[in-house]
Order: C-alpha cells, then sequence, then structure tokens
C-alpha cells in the first residue's frame, strides 16, 4: 500500500490577507499550515520525505507541497495513479460546528480547511487521479503521532 501524507494550507495566508487587508507582514505569519511537506509511506515503511521549501526556497512557505510530492513520488518509482491514499495532517470536520458560529468563521472553513479546498488543490496539480476516494483528513495530533511512531 502506498500513502503520500501531506501538510500545508496553501489558502492559510491569502485569506487572513483578504479579510485584513492591513496587518503587519510579520501578523499574517500568524496563521496555521505552514512548512507544507509530503511523505511517501509504502507498506508501513518510510520511503521518502521533504518539505516544500527544499524546492522553492521560500521558507516556511505553506504552498501545496506538489513539488514534494513530485520528489517522493520519484523517489518510490510511483505514478500518481499507484498512489492508494492521501493523508492530510488536519482534519477539521470534527471541530466543524465552531465554524459555524459566525460568518468569518464558516468562511475560513470554506476556503481554507474544508476537505474539498485540498481535493480541488490536488485536482489541479494531479488531475489524472481520482482524490475524492483516496483522500483522508488526519486529525492533526493523531498525525505527529503516527510521525512519532
Amino acid at each position: 500500500m502506498n500513502i503520500i501524507g501531506i501538510s500545508g494550507f496553501e489558502h492559510s495566508v491569502p485569506f487572513k490577507k483578504k479579510e485584513f487587508p492591513n496587518l503587519t507582514s510579520r501578523t499574517y505569519r500568524i496563521a496555521q499550515g505552514f512548512d507544507s511537506a509530503a511523505t511517501l509511506v509504502r507498506n508501513g515503511e518510510i520511503v521518502a520525505a521533504a518539505a516544500e521549501e527544499r524546492f522553492t526556497g521560500e521558507k516556511a512557505t505553506g504552498a501545496f507541497p506538489v513539488n514534494a510530492i513530485r520528489y517522493c513520488l520519484e523517489s518510490g518509482n510511483l505514478k500518481i495513479g499507484q498512489v492508494d491514499y492521501i493523508a492530510h495532517g488536519f482534519s477539521y470536520e470534527p471541530f466543524k460546528s465552531f465554524f459555524d458560529e459566525e460568518e468569518y468563521r464558516r468562511r475560513q472553513y470554506a476556503e481554507v480547511y474544508a476537505p474539498e479546498v485540498q481535493k480541488a488543490l490536488f485536482v489541479r496539480h494531479f488531475p489524472e487521479c481520482g482524490w475524492d476516494q483516496k483522500f483522508i483528513p488526519v486529525l492533526h495530533h493523531l498525525a505527529h503521532v503516527a510521525g512519532a511512531f
């Protein structure tokens, strides 16, 4: 079984800039989803892992880790269609009611945290694969536990 694990929220900072246009650049960095990366796990063994910043030169980037994913695929000698699951290290669905309480949080969920946002990024970068069936959001701290294991 081939699993790609990813982290990062590409839309986190752009959303904050749109909602709060006059903050300092340092204040925009107070957000979730930086240090985007990808890891390929095959049959329980780590095959490859890389941070997106390694390819783009942008420290602590939250950009969708397309280059890190491609690196993992190349290292594992895989095509994207051979990936069984994509695990994203954030799952906000169990906390959806919190985001439903006010308009700002509803927009934040819809534009940044919703699984559909991550699926759309996969489709944009890897249109040849059916991500709806393969995408699994993982509770963030559970992702840390899995990494430590």
